[in-house]
């Protein structure tokens, strides 16, 4: 389902260094890579998971211009991602746990 594929694309260009491998699990907010100045070495921007899920697509090439795609994860918390799409009835939720 493609609502539940996120796409990273660089925020800024240079040099697109990964941390980690693809078809890992990750965790919302884990560092995956870093893009850096080509002159320096000085870190631009940190790459980082918006959710939990399968990094099923790493960029090989290391040159990245801003909005570049640098990397794809299927989430795997789908039904959470249901749940905030479409919030259940305030009724329903009020009659809970009493």
């Amino acid at each position: 389902d493609d609502h539940n594929v996120h796409y990273l694309n660089a925020e800024t260009s240079g040099l697109f260094i990964p941390i980690v491998e693809h078809w890992i699990n990750v965790h919302t907010d884990e560092l995956l890579g870093r893009i850096v100045s080509p002159y320096g070495g000085d870190i631009l921007s940190e790459v980082r998971s918006p959710v939990d899920g399968v990094l099923f697509t790493l960029r090989e090439y290391p040159i990245v211009y801003e909005g570049s795609l640098m990397a794809r994860i299927m989430a795997t918390d789908a039904a959470g991602e249901e749940r905030e799409r479409f919030p259940r009835p305030q009724s329903e939720v009020q009659g809970e746990g009493g």
